[in-house]
């Protein structure tokens, strides 16, 4: 991504290296509520620090850092930053076909400067809609447990825990019928939700067939940074959306 800003007869030119797109994963549409974004930069030492950089915001609601890695050294190493997302009313899923992690989603800064582009740049024109796909990332966002479902979607709501009864945060929730599939960098399943703080869940359901009211079915939690999962079985989901279920890993 490129801008350019004329500055009295010259020409600055602001590159952004990621360009972020929050998605609903419940509606497939822009998300509702606040969103905080965080800038992350990996120091000498291999650690993450905060750098209190403010992302730009696109008409499009797209997430960008303009003029990231633009400095007088333009032969400098490239550096290592990562963004993370607070939202109102949802868990991120960073999947790591885009570059995700389970605390963020990372990136390389090249650096630049007007005389000299960035590495990753491209130089031939055709290569840019390549470059575009690896710089525009869809942010998934989970349902929280106080998003605001409509009054008709049976939501199945609970917590994640592990052998000791500690919440696991960022656990994943599926109900396997209605996995859906992001078609970004590869196809990747999206679970129907994301253990929120303390470990609580709301998953919604949206039967399509009438077995799937009628008949026992199965609901997956997996734990990202264990890979360790559990499921629930013989689930009556009419009955089940009435209470609180709790689902334990078996993760230390």
């Amino acid at each position: 991504m490129i801008k350019r800003r004329s500055l009295l007869g010259e020409r600055l030119e602001l590159y952004s290296p990621i360009g972020l797109i929050p998605v609903d994963s419940f509606t497939g549409k822009a998300p509702l509520g606040r969103l905080r974004v965080i800038l992350d930069v990996r120091d000498d030492q291999g650690q993450w620090r905060e750098t209190g950089i403010k992302e730009t915001r696109t008409p499009g609601e797209v997430i960008a850092y303009p003029g990231l890695g633009r400095r007088a050294a333009a032969m400098d190493p490239p550096r290592r930053y990562r963004v993370r997302i607070e939202s109102e009313f949802y868990m991120p899923f960073y999947t790591k076909t885009l570059g995700g992690t389970v605390d963020g989603i990372e990136f390389s800064v090249f650096p630049y400067n007007d005389a000299v582009p960035p590495e990753n740049y491209p130089g031939d024109p055709s290569q840019f809609p390549n470059y575009l796909s690896v710089v525009l990332r869809k942010v998934m966002l989970m349902p929280a447990p106080n998003y605001p479902f409509s009054a008709q979607v049976l939501v199945l709501r609970g917590r994640v825990i592990n052998l000791l009864g500690k919440p696991i945060v960022g656990a994943t929730v599926s109900w396997r019928v209605t996995e859906t599939t992001l078609s970004a960098g590869g196809d990747v399943k999206l679970p129907g939700a994301s253990a929120h703080q303390p470990g609580e869940f709301s998953l919604p359901i949206r039967p399509t067939h009438p077995d799937h009211l009628t008949k026992p079915q199965e609901i997956d939690a997996v734990d990202p940074r264990s890979n360790k999962s559990a499921k629930l079985t013989g689930v009556m989901i009419q009955q089940a959306v009435k209470s609180s279920q709790t689902i334990t890993i078996p993760t230390p």
